[in-house]
């Protein structure tokens, strides 16, 4: 299948990925919140051009979709724990609840950000349900990482990736880039380690 086929392919089917985006959304709500689980939670269906440009893209690479459904990402969540300790227990629950058949990424970006990535499809004894059927085979991305890697990562993404000093100078950009990094190393991270020790203290 060529590009423009996926692109009306993925413009007919957009209402059946939001409203399977609703329905992982409400899923996933449910073990959050029935487990008691501080957290936020946000979803998106993929725009249109960012679409088109991941595709164009995974040609140049050698990688060609012959189907709408191989792409995973098309339906994203992001989940933000309060507690980084609470990101594996989390998984651990939907690996019951959603799919055993997850395949599961620990992202350690060279900035020093960390994240859990799942790409997740709804699991057989769900999709026998007659509301979850029209979903099979469809795919999701759903991230979990903690609030202050999030923070962290908001910052630094408005700040240095979108320019938000207006510098033009490289090595200037660079020099904030180092300094970024730092403070992640220096201060988000030990805060976040020590933020864990107080809640499994809590807990126990």
């Amino acid at each position: 299948m060529n590009n423009i086929d996926l692109i009306d392919q993925f413009k007919t089917e957009r209402p059946l990925y939001e409203e399977f985006s609703v329905a992982v959304y409400y899923l996933l709500e449910s073990i959050l919140t029935g487990d008691g689980y501080k957290y936020q939670m946000s979803s998106r269906i993929k725009e249109l051009e960012k679409l088109e440009e991941k595709i164009s893209r995974k040609k140049n690479e050698g990688k060609l979709y012959s189907h709408l459904a191989e792409i995973e990402d098309i339906v994203g969540l992001r989940i933000v724990f309060y507690f980084e300790a609470e990101k594996k227990k989390f998984l651990r629950k939907i690996k019951k609840e959603i799919s055993r058949d997850l395949k599961v990424e620990e992202q350690k970006k060279k900035s020093g950000y960390e994240a859990i990535q799942i790409i997740a499809t709804l699991g057989e004894e769900r999709i026998n349900l007659s509301e979850y059927k029209k979903f099979k085979d469809l795919k999701c991305e759903i991230q979990l990482t903690s609030i202050l890697h999030h923070a962290w990562a908001e910052i630094e993404h408005d700040l240095i990736y979108k320019n938000g000093f207006g510098i033009n100078n490289e090595k200037q950009i660079l020099r904030y880039k180092k300094k970024m990094k730092k403070i992640l190393t220096n201060y988000i991270q030990k805060a976040s380690k020590e933020f864990d020790k107080i809640f499994v203290k809590i807990k126990t």
